[in-house]
């Protein structure tokens, strides 16, 4: 018999929400279990976009097939090109990044399990549900629910004791009390639908246990409790939370609008031509753009793939001291700026640089920055409110079918017009030979945004600042959004970015200097090549 679909469906990840996020967003994707578009399509092409898909497939070969992890993985490099996963064309970067991860997920559990005393060697192929359906529809108008919890299923000979592994890009994630109550209740009641078991203890095991594996190769045991427990824990830490994720009607606009359901009717997205001249968008997906996607698609195709869109990154990667610093100085006059008691930085304030992550030089640096910028640090009695730290701001332009977002360091209103402003730490002074639009990109996304009024649609009228701060010295370049060669250029530089970005199916690799301090260098042989040819040049003209 055909299984019934469920009005609500709502898994672990569910409880949790995204700096910026958007709840309605995620209250849409639960109800009656539709879920957000799972792959990217550029100009028609199809490109895996969810990285850890590759890698659960590849999982499931090695664990439920017969021909071993060096065979599974060895027609996996002979296809490495060419790779598909349900249809869609895995890049050959996630192709790399998943065989490391297929190695190293395989070495934790044969870890875990040497480490552990009751022991989950079988895995499980089909997901546990826990479902719920009610004699009528209740005062939500809903009647069947379903929890779950993504992961990777394993269990005891007899089923008396459950595991589920969570999985996640970087490091090892701690979850919420209310995201481990679920997943407990899920690993001790959960069913695989239409699949039967007689094993003794299957109904209520009588351990079950969380596990996380991180994109580092490490696992950690997140919690563990006895099976008799888990539905008070559950109804104590989880009920709640799952009710406010359904029940939700808060509308916050930006980067999870391009994958809603309501994006087409929603009264809260601000909607602009923000490139009138460019042509309809023949993509069959919505997409996400901002400064930052633009100006890393611009240093390299790959980079912007696999770092912006599929969230991947060496956990053997250093930052650079240049952006630590900036980083650094960002957060304290974040810091600084927020608040209702926020009053206008001065050259003798004390900053507390030991909250930061800097070493003894670059603290002092940082220290010697933001006393420069107390010389521009824009609350004064001029400005009309306090600054908004951090706000995203977002537009929806239809006709390219593209949510832009962007998210100036400040947001004020002075003279009656807002004012966006950058801040910038540099250890060398602003080169006067290039546009500074096409130099920071953000500007030139922060002067479309206020001409067409997508801050307030009250007004198209104000200014984008940049401030650039160096350890002597400090400059304030000013954009008036009312001057009809600055809006041209800004949408010059915006549609140069974009239109080779929204037409590209492949996203390869442009070695160049940036290469050697790639976060995802590890699976760009392009770009180690480069490298090594680049560094036996250097060594060559040193020993001529």
């Amino acid at each position: 018999m055909k299984r019934e679909p469920a009005d609500i469906r709502i898994g672990l990840s569910d409880l949790h929400l995204g700096k910026g996020g958007c709840p309605t967003a995620r209250a849409v994707k639960v109800r009656g279990g539709r879920s957000w578009p799972s792959r990217m399509e550029t100009g028609g092409g199809l490109l895996v976009d969810f990285a850890l898909g590759p890698l659960m497939n590849l999982l499931d070969q090695v664990e439920f097939g017969t021909r071993g992890m060096e065979r599974v993985l060895e027609r996996v490099v002979l296809t490495r090109e060419e790779y598909y996963f349900r249809g869609e064309l895995v890049h050959p970067g996630l192709v790399d990044w998943t065989i490391d991860l297929v190695k190293a997920y395989l070495a934790a559990r044969d870890t875990h399990l040497a480490r552990q005393g009751p022991s989950c060697p079988i895995p499980v192929r089909g997901e546990w549900v826990v479902r719920t359906e009610l004699n009528r529809v209740d005062r939500r108008g809903f009647r069947i629910y379903e929890r779950f919890c993504w992961g990777r299923r394993y269990e005891s000979a007899d089923g008396s004791v459950r595991e589920i592994w969570l999985l996640s890009l970087g490091a090892v994630k701690d979850r919420s009390v209310a995201q481990l109550a679920l997943g407990a209740y899920v690993a001790a009641h959960g069913q695989v639908p239409g699949v039967s078991t007689s094993k003794v203890g299957a109904a209520m095991p009588r351990l079950v246990r969380l596990v996380g594996f991180g994109g580092t190769g490490q696992a950690r045991v997140l919690d563990q409790r006895s099976g008799v427990e888990v539905g008070e824990y559950f109804a104590d830490a989880a009920k709640e939370a799952l009710a406010a994720v359904i029940d939700t009607d808060v509308r916050v606009p930006g980067g999870d609008c391009a994958g809603c359901g309501e994006l087409p009717d929603c009264g809260s997205v601000v909607r602009v031509r923000l490139l009138p001249d460019l042509a309809p968008s023949r993509a069959l997906r919505t997409r996400t753009v901002s400064a930052t996607d633009l100006r890393t698609y611009s240093i390299c195709p790959k980079k912007y793939h696999l770092v912006r869109q599929l969230k991947l990154r060496d956990p053997n990667w250093v930052e650079g001291t240049q952006i630590t610093l900036g980083r650094g100085v960002d957060a304290l006059l974040n810091k600084r700026h927020g608040g209702v008691g926020a009053v206008r930085c001065r050259p003798d304030d004390s900053w507390p640089l030991s909250t930061i992550e800097l070493a003894a030089e670059q603290r002092d640096r940082a220290g010697r920055m933001l006393a420069q910028h107390s010389g521009s640090c824009p609350l004064t009695s001029e400005v009309d409110s306090l600054p908004q730290v951090q706000r995203t701001v977002s537009a929806y332009d239809a006709h390219l079918d593209v949510v832009f977002v962007g998210t100036p360091d400040l947001l004020y209103v002075e003279d009656g017009g807002w004012v966006w402003r950058e801040t910038k730490t540099s250890s060398k002074p602003l080169w006067v030979g290039r546009s500074l639009l096409r130099r920071y990109p953000q500007l030139a996304l922060g002067v479309l945004f206020l001409a067409v009024g997508a801050v307030d649609s009250r007004t198209s009228s104000g200014r984008v600042e940049l401030e650039h701060l160096q350890v002597d010295d400090r400059a304030v370049e000013e954009l008036d959004v009312s001057q009809p060669a600055v809006v041209a250029e800004a949408r010059s530089v915006v549609q140069d970015l974009l239109v080779p970005l929204l037409a590209d199916t492949r996203f390869e690799a442009s070695p160049g200097r940036d290469c050697r301090s790639c976060e995802v260098l590890r699976w760009c042989p392009e770009g180690r090549e480069h490298v090594r040819r680049t560094s036996e040049g250097a060594e060559k003209s040193a020993s001529d």
